[in-house]
């Protein structure tokens, strides 16, 4: 379901979609500081339900990550959320559409033995 949220976000239609349209994508940056895969989302225009600015945001982010990890630093789960922004993502969470939730298992249900 997240998947399916996260497809349609970026204006595509499925996951198969998305990954066709993705998939020979070079990695890396271009020479304007857009990674390839982002600048190819962008190109989507109106389909793309993403804005504009939080895509080149996330893309900036990555681009730190990549190059602190080359210089040999850290960019582990601890110093991400050092730098998380929770008014941001509290603004984000509230786009994502609520759904049933699957804690319980269904009547009769029996596990594979």
């Amino acid at each position: 379901m997240l998947a399916a949220w996260a497809c349609q976000q970026l204006g595509y239609t499925s996951n198969k979609a998305m990954l066709e349209n993705l998939r020979e994508v070079e990695e890396g940056f271009a020479s304007n500081g857009l990674s390839h895969l982002v600048a190819t989302i962008l190109a989507r225009g109106a389909k793309r339900l993403v804005p504009e600015e939080d895509l080149v945001r996330y893309d900036a982010n990555g681009l730190v990550g990549s190059t602190r990890r080359m210089e040999g630093g850290s960019d582990d789960m601890t110093t991400r959320a050092k730098r998380a922004n929770l008014v941001e993502f509290d603004r984000i969470m509230a786009q994502v559409p609520d759904a049933e939730h699957y804690d319980r298992l269904p009547e009769g249900y029996q596990p594979a033995r």
